[in-house]
């Protein structure tokens, strides 16, 4: 009998066969998935380290179609950057549904990057007003970039971008390489309040208190908040919240993680029924999305397994039909 065989697929083959608009693609179908529950999302399960260096993270999902399951695992050490190591790293493992037999082993870090901000994508481009030409990006890490990418390929109008960070030096050397690489102007800036006075917003920081404020914000804005994904911690503040149309990628996870959400609701100010629903709902048409040019609108992205299994699945695929990654025996 034939032996099986496993794909290894590492981040320059990625990197050599999926695009940001093929992930965007995969992040949305996965979306209406999970909201109507044709994919299962459990919660994440992370442990810290016995030592408390860093974290192991475990996140697995299942799906009729694609017929695939699997899991991603990942660790986390806050300080590797330090050490010129990335924070993150692990794979994303896919099964094949009918047999249960093994079939790829995926590097699980670019796919992260790619799929939070295409999840973040999918959110503008239903929520944001399509006349949108300018993009606020608070952070200066891996999400800056995949974030400006991801905003670019649904909203392609963009004619600016703004960056901020609490060291100006990083946020003026990525201003400088998406410059570069992208055709939109590009600025770092000093002042929060200046970029947070563009048409999108994405809050891509590993703050634990807010950094984006409501006063700052102009009528008809869109908010991505990705960054913060505890229940004790967060990005915007309070009147964001308040004031906004607040839509969650999962209500489930949103309601155990999202500190952004959470807090106001502990303030007494926000109630889990102002939630409008989740981004895959919107999809498939059951809910509303904007109903006005000045409406403000919040997408809290948090993240859940069966965006990174759907999106190892195209990878996978377009990696066998392109003969690209490496079959080994099973």
């Amino acid at each position: 009998m034939a032996k099986d065989k496993l794909l290894i697929i590492n981040q320059s083959d990625i990197a050599d066969c999926f695009s940001m608009k093929q992930c965007i693609d995969a992040v949305s179908q996965a979306m209406k998935s999970a909201s109507n529950r044709n994919a299962t999302t459990p919660l994440r399960l992370v442990d810290s380290l016995i030592d408390e260096t860093g974290f192991i993270a475990v996140m697995p999902s299942s799906t009729n179609v694609p017929a695939t399951y699997g899991v991603k695992v990942l660790s986390l050490h806050p300080t590797n950057p330090q050490e010129g190591r990335p924070a993150i790293q692990g794979f994303i493992s896919l099964f094949d549904h009918p047999t249960g037999r093994p079939i790829a082993m995926i590097e699980g870090a670019s796919i992260t990057a790619m799929r939070t901000a295409a999840a973040s994508a999918v959110a503008t481009d239903l929520l944001a007003r399509r006349n949108a030409t300018s993009h606020g990006i608070f952070g200066t890490g891996v999400q800056a970039f995949s974030h400006a990418e991801a905003v670019l390929s649904v909203r392609p109008e963009i004619e600016t971008i703004k960056i901020w960070g609490r060291d100006f030096s990083k946020a003026q050397k990525v201003a400088d390489d998406l410059q570069e690489k992208h055709g939109a102007t590009v600025l770092a800036e000093q002042d929060p309040s200046i970029v947070a006075q563009s048409d999108i917003i994405s809050t891509v920081t590993g703050a634990t208190e807010p950094i984006l404020l409501q006063n700052w914000l102009n009528p008809g804005a869109h908010v991505n908040a990705v960054g913060s994904h505890t229940s004790d911690k967060r990005e915007v503040d309070t009147a964001t919240i308040v004031n906004a149309r607040v839509y969650v990628d999962l209500l489930s996870s949103a309601m155990s993680e999202a500190g952004d959400i959470l807090l106001p609701i502990e303030e007494g100010v926000f109630t889990p029924e102002r939630i409008s629903g989740e981004i895959g709902q919107l999809i498939s048409g059951t809910i509303e999305g904007r109903n006005d040019e000045k409406d403000l609108t919040f997408f809290k992205s948090l993240g859940f397994a069966a965006e990174d299994i759907f999106a190892a699945w195209a990878v996978y695929e377009s990696a066998k039909s392109k003969e690209i990654g490496k079959f080994v025996d099973w």
